[in-house]
């Protein structure tokens, strides 16, 4: 009953998030040359582990582990404020070919903007920015060795404190 109740959550907000994707046609600043984050306030918050990873998750916000197809997978997670938030941020164990797939659909369906390479954590990051409806995405590829990890931000921008305590905190356990 509790997976059925996570499927249906987690659908729910896909559903969500897919009925304010046509409204993202807007215009979004071009990134600066050099952009690096500057330094955030401290986000209080503690290390988590699920599958492959162990992840920084702030107070007043959950992990939740897999994906949507499998709620077992171990190298899917969500943190997020609460179950039915379209507030997210979704952490994927994968390869440099998935995530330019979705760099590459988001900048065909969507004005999106470059994020140039920074460094947070253990990886070095780049993607892009786009507005779906009035919540801003990112789409983040981070990168060490043969380490690669998409990163999908929703309702927070990438360079924000919460952002970056979230992307300081990712470690692949390998």
């Amino acid at each position: 009953m509790k997976k059925l109740f996570r499927i249906i959550v987690i659908v729910s907000m896909v559903m969500a998030i897919l009925a304010t994707a046509g409204c993202g046609k807007e215009e979004t600043p071009e990134a600066g040359p050099d952009q690096q984050p500057e330094s955030h306030a401290e986000i209080l918050g503690e290390q988590k582990t699920w599958g492959s990873f162990q992840v920084f998750v702030p107070d007043g916000m959950t992990l939740t582990g897999g994906s949507l197809i499998d709620i077992e997978d171990p190298d899917s997670l969500w943190i997020q404020p609460a179950e039915f938030s379209l507030e997210c941020f979704q952490i994927i164990n994968t390869d440099k070919d998935t995530v330019e797939k979705d760099i590459k659909d988001a900048k065909a369906a969507y004005i999106t903007s470059d994020i140039k390479k920074f460094s947070a954590g253990e990886l070095s990051w780049t993607g892009i920015s786009y507005m779906s409806g009035d919540q801003p995405v990112q789409i983040l590829k981070g990168v060490s060795g043969n380490v690669c990890v998409e990163v999908k931000i929703t309702g927070y921008e990438y360079d924000s404190d919460m952002a970056m305590a979230v992307l300081n905190g990712i470690h692949i356990l390998q």
